[in-house]
């Protein structure tokens, strides 16, 4: 019996320890952040300071201004990324228009050793934006969100729903 309650303990710690290292969705995860515009990805017009933070709870990233490139600059924006939802809101910025090009929005990449990150599907009900699936492209543990052309003001938002796959935080 001895041995029993010893393999006993051994297991339920074992477990506990996997379950500190394995948060649900994103959460603990590192994220890397850029903001992007071009016609040509060979030739960026607006390639943005790389960002990159742990996420936790509260808002990930909150960007201002980081310096004209060919005209473009980045539009203030606030980024709150969750355990399996990501919200994009410009509440910070003053009124405009994001710059027309082949691409030009937001790069976010997962720091993780498998697929992080399934499907993305824009979130109808919060996006006030016209901002659909065509705009979401995932591409293994990167995520590009495509603005391009969109009209904003303080109000406007866009929600990204993540299916997120089990995979330890490195």
């Amino acid at each position: 019996m001895r041995h029993t309650g010893f393999a006993f303990l051994f297991f339920a710690g074992a477990l506990a320890a996997t379950a500190l290292n394995a948060q649900p969705g994103l959460m603990g995860h590192n994220v890397n952040f850029q903001v992007l515009t071009y016609d040509d990805p060979t030739r960026p017009i607006f390639e943005g300071a790389a960002h990159r933070t742990r996420i936790t709870e509260g808002i990930e990233f909150g960007l201002g201004r980081e310096g004209a490139q060919n005209d473009v600059d980045v539009v203030p924006i606030l980024i709150d990324i969750s355990a399996t939802r990501i919200e994009l809101r410009y509440s910070i910025a003053d009124p405009g228009a994001l710059w027309t090009a082949g691409f030009n929005g937001y790069v976010l990449t997962f720091d993780a050793g498998c697929t992080l990150i399934e499907r993305a599907r824009v979130d109808p009900d919060f996006t006030n934006l016209p901002f659909d699936n065509k705009r979401v492209i995932v591409d293994g543990n990167t995520l590009r969100l495509n603005v391009s052309a969109q009209k904003y003001d303080r109000d406007s938002r866009i929600g990204i729903d993540l299916s997120v796959a089990d995979c330890p935080v490195s």
